[in-house]
């Protein structure tokens, strides 16, 4: 399977924060990770999906509603993670 640095990009700036969050977990009070799950799922995650997708053209309109729709991911699924 050939990762291209585009793809390698993308996985780092959606996974890296998934990282912190394992790793710092523990330290941190149980709210502020829940607080800060939440902005990952509900605001980073889907900006990071609408971005990768308009910059393959998936997605044409600049709907501000798209933008944090956190179901865009299981929709384009296969583009985001599987295609190139």
């Amino acid at each position: 399977m050939r990762i291209d640095k585009n793809k390698l990009a993308y996985y780092l700036l959606v996974f890296a924060p998934l990282l912190l969050f394992a790793s710092y977990g523990k330290s941190l009070e149980s709210y502020l990770f829940v607080a800060l799950l939440g902005m990952y799922v509900f605001i980073y995650s889907p900006l990071i999906d609408y971005y990768r997708l308009r910059s393959k053209t998936v997605i044409k309109e600049r709907s501000f509603a798209l933008r944090f729709d956190p179901f865009l991911r299981f929709k384009y699924f296969r583009v985001l993670f599987l295609r190139s």
